[in-house]
């Protein structure tokens, strides 16, 4: 185990999942820009600014007609913060209105599509298709693939510690997913013995938030200098971010603001008992005791507060009716 320089935290550590040559220092930042993968510099994830050179005869504004017939939506996915729903119901989408679902580029974009269409050199050596939804986590920046459409993000944000234990839940006790995440000790054993605590310091990352967001070369300068950057991202004319807590109110925002084109609706966010291992009760309990230990709870806090997405989440809280009130922009100009 190695000390991760991304996220300064004493405690906190890297580690290396099967099959993969890049230690899961959570964003990857240090690997990128020590060329241990094969992906752009980080710089390429930012947001264009509003204020950037246009062509002529372009804009960055967004018609209803640019909006139903041209515009790429990206959606940022936050891991278990309510995005899957979202993901499931963009598919479904893109399909009705034949939005390039069974495109080259597909729809989910993962780190091996990333590492390839950043480098402008897909797998199967297509140019980059005419796609009109895409989501990810590794998606912030994907835009620059559309440089002359119309190009907006949203994503969708939960509270830090409330997101934290739903991931330990998920992915530590009840493993789920096939286990991918338990090291092979705790195959071996049948559990993760891990508390929420220990999942946050040693198998996760706290920064979460900011470190998606921000996506670029923050680590040089420390975390708030990444706090800072993701709250630009956040109040960024080309994107607009729902909120867990509000989330049906999200939904009719966004669809407003796309002009009817990304209509969303809540649904169940309950995990199939098949993706878990038997002696689901027994985890149930083991969770509800955590979630219940205010001394945890604390602990776990701390870990954020100092890392900085509770202070982004508060920000985001602050400036939630405000960015409905803006006209939601291009981050590409087009050409009108």
């Amino acid at each position: 185990m190695s000390t991760c320089a991304t996220i300064k935290l004493p405690r906190l550590r890297c580690y290396t999942q099967p099959g993969h040559s890049c230690p899961e220092c959570f964003s990857c930042h240090m690997c990128e820009r020590r060329g241990n993968t094969s992906l752009l510099p980080s710089s390429f994830y930012a947001i264009p600014s509003a204020h950037s050179t246009t062509r002529h005869r372009s804009t960055l504004a967004l018609t209803r007609h640019a909006l139903a017939s041209a515009t790429v939506f990206v959606f940022v996915h936050m891991l278990k913060s309510g995005g899957s729903t979202v993901r499931h119901q963009l598919e479904r989408l893109s399909a009705l209105k034949g939005w390039g679902t069974n495109s080259p580029l597909g729809t989910n974009v993962g780190s091996g599509e990333v590492r390839q269409i950043l480098l402008h050199r897909p797998a199967n050596g297509h140019a980059v298709p005419a796609q009109r939804v895409v989501y990810g986590a590794l998606s912030m920046g994907l835009c620059e693939l559309w440089p002359r459409s119309p190009c907006v993000y949203f994503t969708l944000l939960r509270e830090p510690v409330s997101r934290l234990f739903s991931e330990w839940a998920y992915f530590c006790v009840h493993g789920a997913e096939g286990r991918k995440r338990w090291l092979p000790a705790w195959k071996r054993g049948g559990e993760c013995p891990l508390s929420a605590i220990e999942w946050l310091e040693e198998h996760t990352n706290p920064n979460l938030l900011t470190t998606l967001l921000a996506r670029g070369d923050w680590a040089e300068c420390g975390d708030r200098c990444g706090v800072r950057q993701a709250k630009a991202t956040l109040t960024h004319p080309c994107l607009r971010y729902l909120l867990l807590d509000r989330i049906q109110d999200g939904f009719n925002r966004i669809a407003q603001a796309s002009g009817g084109q990304i209509k969303l609706v809540e649904e169940g966010n309950s995990i199939p008992v098949k993706n878990h291992p038997k002696g689901v009760s027994h985890r149930e309990e083991r969770i509800a005791r955590a979630q219940e230990n205010a001394s945890l709870r604390r602990q776990v806090n701390q870990v954020i507060e100092r890392a900085g997405d509770a202070e982004l989440y508060r920000f985001a809280l602050e400036q939630y009716q405000q960015q409905w009130d803006r006209p939601l922009l291009s981050c590409n100009a087009w050409r009108v």
